[in-house]
């Protein structure tokens, strides 16, 4: 005949009892044990940590936030450059923020009282739909070397083409590469626009402002150098060129 199972509940003496015993290891100024880990012990019981650029105190971070933003602007530095093609949604590093357009920045500059070259502008990426496999979608309900019935392939078939046919990007996310700001403090832009007209800034008489039908309509700024800065793609929403002139008409 077996043994009977043994049955001991919580709260049976023999489930536990009170014992003292001698033990030897770290403990943090709280008073909890850490046995070898010297580490955790040291980082419980401390408040602050050496700051890895200068070296002062800092509330548990790697570094302070001068030492911080000073690593961010060296990265930032050495960053590729590339001109803006008006297209891209641009990032700053500096706020974490995103802006559309030149328009956006230029009225975030001067609510905050900063400068484009401040932000730390990037280019970002686009991120697209991906592609479904229809037998990766179902394969915890498709029976082992299953396949999908014949008319959700085509299914399946027919919005991947959709997916593929589609340029319009689901997001956005901060490249590696950094955007252009010239000397002056400008961004470079590399717009090559199909002017339909132009109209006059009321602001500065000098400076004509371009506007075509391109993904929509988009206000560009010839500059006196000879290049083109996308100001806004919505005209109509622009704060700091509104356009109040008529279209002169081509040739």
């Amino acid at each position: 005949m077996s043994e009977e199972k043994l049955i001991i509940l919580s709260e049976d003496d023999a489930a536990a009892s009170m014992k003292t015993q001698s033990v030897t290891g770290w403990f943090d100024r709280h008073g909890r044990f850490w046995g070898t880990d010297e580490r955790m012990a040291r980082y419980s019981g401390s408040t602050h940590n050496k700051c890895n650029g200068c070296g002062n105190a800092v509330e548990h971070r790697t570094c302070c936030e001068p030492c911080a933003r000073a690593r961010e602007v060296s990265n930032y530095e050495a960053m590729e450059r590339q001109s803006w093609d008006g297209d891209a949604m641009l990032y700053s590093v500096a706020t974490e923020q995103y802006f559309e357009d030149l328009d956006g920045v230029a009225e975030y500059c001067e609510v905050e009282g900063t400068s484009p070259k401040d932000l730390l502008l990037v280019i970002c990426e686009p991120t697209f739909a991906k592609e479904i496999d229809g037998d990766e979608h179902f394969s915890d309900d498709l029976p082992e070397d299953g396949e999908l019935p014949a008319e959700l392939q085509d299914a399946f078939d027919v919005l991947n083409k959709a997916i593929r046919d589609c340029k319009t990007p689901l997001s956005w996310c901060p490249s590696k590469v950094a955007l252009e700001i010239d000397a002056e403090g400008e961004i470079v832009c590399d717009i090559k626009p199909l002017p339909i007209g132009t109209l006059t800034c009321p602001r500065d008489k000098a400076v004509l402002l371009h506007f075509e039908l391109m993904s929509g309509m988009r206000l560009i700024r010839r500059d006196e150098k000879g290049r083109n800065v996308l100001l806004a793609k919505c005209p109509q929403c622009s704060r700091h060129y509104s356009v109040q002139a008529k279209v002169q008409e081509n040739g």
